[in-house]
Order: structure tokens, then sequence, then C-alpha cells
């Protein structure tokens, strides 16, 4: 699996040029049904190899409904992907839940899903926040080419908000809806803007449902991983690391390429349609 995911790396570094995917009829056959091939994501980026597949810790305040919630979902971007891999495991463990303001208490040596009661430190209109670390892989000309994530969690925000797993209750929000986004990006996939047929808009209201990857979310996550595939077998180079960050063992970076410093990540899912991002904690990006 390290091979396999040390390839999925790079190729994703550069998946979004002349090496990510393409459309001949082998790599068509290959997706399969059920998305388009050209559809191809505007930033590359994946999750560090070595934390696959994600053996979830989940806090142990969710209830047994969020529980089976988070299982559906686990399992529903399991089945968006086309190319073989494993992302997560098959179990989950219960954990106790850390109720930290300091986001600092998450880059530890776990992959978690955590439900907070206390929010300071983070806009109190958000309903979640994926937040995470990365590299990024830059070429000679300093352009960025794709980024490698590691320490990835979910927060959700149950100070401000109330979340739902009822499909018939519209006065709160779903709870799996804003799951299956914020798990998207913890895979990698940034927003989607052009349409709202994907789990990956911006924003999400009380009653909306969309509890699985769409057409989009499963091209994007295609090319994501394709590219680094074919990344790595290209140059022979194999990237491993851990939740402190990425190390490479035995191979060198090939001529070209050089990695980034490393950035602190914290993506928003707001509750009055924006989607905040945050890096080394100041906003870059608001979307609408």
């Amino acid at each position: 699996m390290k091979g396999i995911w040390g390839a999925v790396l790079l190729a994703l570094l550069v998946g979004c040029g002349s090496k990510g995917g393409g459309s001949s009829s082998d790599a068509v056959k290959k997706a399969g049904p059920g998305f388009n091939i050209d559809e191809k994501p505007a930033e590359v980026q994946f999750l560090l190899p070595d934390l696959l597949p994600i053996k979830y810790h989940i806090a142990e305040d969710f209830s047994e409904d969020e529980v089976d919630g988070i299982m559906d979902v686990k399992q529903s971007w399991q089945a968006a992907d086309a190319l073989g891999v494993k992302f997560f495991d098959k179990n989950i463990l219960i954990d106790e839940n850390i109720d930290e303001n300091d986001d600092r208490a998450y880059q530890d040596t776990t992959v978690g899903i955590y439900l907070r009661r206390s929010w300071e430190n983070h806009p109190s209109n958000a309903l979640a926040v994926t937040i995470y670390q990365k590299k990024g892989l830059f070429d000679d000309d300093g352009k960025l080419i794709s980024s490698v994530m590691f320490n990835p969690d979910i927060l959700f925000n149950y100070k401000d908000h109330e979340f739902t797993t009822d499909p018939a209750n519209v006065s709160a929000t779903d709870f799996q809806s804003v799951l299956v986004h914020e798990m998207g990006h913890l895979l990698g996939l940034q927003h989607v803007q052009s349409t709202k047929e994907t789990v990956m808009f911006p924003s999400i209201s009380p009653g909306e449902i969309l509890r699985e990857p769409q057409e989009i979310d499963k091209s994007h996550l295609y090319h994501n991983y394709k590219a680094y595939q074919d990344f790595s077998r290209e140059y022979g180079y194999m990237v491993s690391g851990n939740q402190k960050g990425i190390v490479t063992q035995g191979t060198s970076l090939p001529s070209g390429f050089r990695f980034g410093k490393t950035e602190n990540v914290a993506i928003y899912l707001m509750k009055d349609g924006t989607c905040v991002h945050k890096v080394n904690g100041k906003v870059v990006k608001v979307e609408r």
C-alpha cells in the first residue's frame, strides 16, 4: 500500500498537467460509469499516502445515529473511488472528545471527527471546519503543481448550531450532508461553484440534503489520485511520512521539483452561504 500511495502522492501533484489522467478509452473504461472523465479539478491535492487507509477516531459525544451516519458517508466516498484505492479502514475507533480551543491539539497521530461544544478562535456562523497541514510541490519556475495533506481532522460546531440525522427535520442542519462535504475536503477536494449538483458546493441550508458524492465529485477524486499514480510510475519516486510531515526514504525528489513550507489550513462551511479559507490563521479566500 505504501508503494501505491507514495505513487499517488506525486502523481497527484502533477495531475492537472499533461500527466494527470487522460481521455483514452482505457482511462474511461477504468473510470467506469457515473462521471465525466473530462471533468478535472482546478487544484490538485491529496492525503499523505501513509495515512491510508484512514481509521477514523470518532468523538464519544456523538449519538449512535450520528456514528451510523459517519459510517454511511465514509462508505459513500469509498464507493466513489474508481481506481481501487482503499481510502478507509473498515473500522472506526470511539475516543474521548478533544474539546480544545487550540487547534494544535489535533496535530497528533489520529485522523478524527470531533464534536465541539466550545468554538473559540473560530467564526460562530461556521457549521464545521476541516483543518489540516500541507506542503506544496513546486516546479523550477515556482509553479504550484499540487499539495500533500497531513494532520487532517473534521470539527463540528455544536456550540452554535443544531444538527440532525432525520431528513424530516428541516429546522436543523443535516449532519450527513455537512459531513460528506467535509470528508471531501479531507480527501483533498476543493469547492465547486459551477453547479449545485455537488457535495462540494460552498454552502448548505437547513433542510437541504445531499448525502452522497455526485458525478463531479467522483471525477475530481479520480483525477487527483490518478495524477499521483502516474507521476510515481514515471519518476519512480516514493513519498513517505507521518502526521508530523513528509519524509523521504531512500530516494531524492526528482530534478525540477521542490516542496514548500508547511502551511496550516482551515476550510469553513458557513451557515450564511459563504465559505472561508484560512492559511496560517489568515483569511486568504471567501467564496459565496
